[in-house]
């Protein structure tokens, strides 16, 4: 369907919804601060207003209806249900106020993707406190601002160190066997995801009690603030300024003999450390196929093509990874929880320009498992075909794809465009464009087993 406004915020957080989210960026707030959208270039919320337009004819005709529903829906707040969010509770307790925080919170997360990619920190930081959760205080490192090429490897240096100490701080109080099965079980969640099940048998049981142990140990054990926090780390290299600064740096070098395995056409630079490769390729084309070898790669220019764990991790090791392309006509392959996806760590993809194909596997395009997955495209018309559990979703963590401009076309099974499971937080947010979102005719309804896919 074609896009209806300059700006789109999908997010769900399990408001008994499921498939394919289309909603606004949530965080619990009030109504009051309905001009300020006007400053966006974005139409007024319409929640209130349409309350306040119906309000009169709810209390003449149904007022007893309503107060028996409203009550009836307070109950949710005893539920004895496990991971409540503040948010969640407040939609499916207060229809009302919980449609109108959803919506007042998406142009909040619209203001701040509209502002920039330098403020992609505070981006992040907003999406998180929809589910009560605060990233640790940390003091970001100055951006290099000169000539010299070595500074700019060594920025590159310490912000993946410092991410990394955030990452092993987050990991701190989980056991190697927790780490792993917490990094094995995404996998099957983003197979197997369901909302819910009408009793359990031999099949479903044992999927139901690990999904229910993988929810637990990111709720008690996982230090989620100094993961979110390690996001914002990585983000910083997001900054367009910092980017263009560094392809003027780098262009003119020259390139390396041989490139490391795995790549074809020019490198620039290939500086192993602690945590991985820094890999950074030359303006022309250039294939990757990238692997656990692989902390941060940069490309400056070419139509190029990835495949493998493009910016995801490849083992429960190596936690965080980072691609990003400065130029060109890109193509993307991801494998399995293969692109931008956050599987106990951070996972961050950023596409400058460029009319780009992304093709997801399920779990990629901007999913966090117990971590966080950002996929960031500035430019051009991109096409994004995704399958299930992808394009901004997650459980136990946060997803967001952000496009900045283009005309660009989404396609998905399910679970995806903006979805948050248990603990988790999804989005879409599209700034620009005439864009295109397809999502379903894959899976049959869960309320109607006879029902066609929809």
């Amino acid at each position: 369907m074609p896009k209806a406004f300059p700006l789109l915020a999908c997010v769900l957080l399990l408001l008994a919804m499921f498939g394919c989210g289309a909603g606004k960026a949530p965080l619990a707030g009030s109504a009051q601060s309905q001009d300020f959208p006007t400053t966006l270039g974005l139409p007024p919320p319409v929640v209130a207003r349409l309350q306040q337009q119906v309000r009169t004819d709810i209390e003449r005709y149904v007022a007893v209806q309503q107060a028996s529903a409203i009550q009836a829906l307070s109950a949710s707040k005893a539920f004895p249900a496990a991971f409540k969010m503040p948010l969640v509770v407040q939609g499916l307790s207060d229809p009302w106020m919980g449609m109108i925080a959803l919506e007042i919170h998406g142009y909040r997360i619209a203001a701040l993707a509209k502002a920039g990619r330098e403020n992609l920190p505070a981006l992040i930081e907003a999406m998180e406190a929809g589910m009560a959760r605060t990233p640790d205080a940390i003091t970001f490192l100055p951006i290099p601002t000169g000539e010299n090429l070595e500074e700019y490897v060594t920025y590159l240096l310490a912000v993946i160190e410092q991410a990394h100490q955030l990452r092993e701080k987050a990991l701190r109080r989980l056991n190697p066997e927790e780490r792993q099965f917490l990094f094995a079980h995404a996998a099957s969640l983003a197979e197997h995801f369901f909302p819910y099940f009408e009793g359990l048998d031999g099949q479903t049981r044992p999927q139901a009690e690990a999904d229910w142990r993988f929810c637990q140990l990111v709720s008690e054990r996982l230090d989620y603030a100094a993961m979110a926090a390690a996001a914002q780390v990585l983000a910083r290299l997001a900054d367009d300024g910092w980017l263009q600064r560094l392809g003027s740096v780098f262009r003119d070098r020259q390139a390396l003999p041989v490139p490391p395995d795995g790549i074809t056409g020019d490198v620039l630079l290939a500086r192993e450390t602690p945590y991985g490769l820094i890999v950074i390729g030359g303006p022309g084309p250039n294939t990757y196929n990238l692997d656990k070898r692989f902390a941060v790669v940069i490309d400056l220019g070419g139509d190029d093509t990835y495949t493998g764990a493009i910016a995801a991790a490849a083992d429960v090791e190596h936690g965080n990874s980072v691609v990003i392309d400065l130029a060109g006509n890109d193509t993307y392959h991801a494998s399995p929880l293969g692109l931008a996806t956050g599987r106990l760590g951070v996972g961050l993809l950023i596409d400058r320009t460029g009319d780009d194909v992304y093709n997801l596997t399920t779990g990629s395009g901007g999913a966090g498992f117990g971590g966080l997955g950002i996929l960031i495209d500035g430019a051009g018309n991109d096409r994004y075909i995704g399958t299930r559990f992808t394009q901004g979703a997650a459980v136990g963590g946060l997803g967001l794809l952000l496009d900045e401009a283009g005309n660009d076309v989404y396609t998905s099974f399910g679970y995806a465009v903006g979805f948050g499971g248990p603990l988790g937080v999804g989005a879409v947010v599209d700034v620009a464009g005439d864009d295109q979102y397809q999502c379903g005719e894959k899976y049959p309804s869960s309320y109607n087993d006879t029902a066609l896919p929809v």
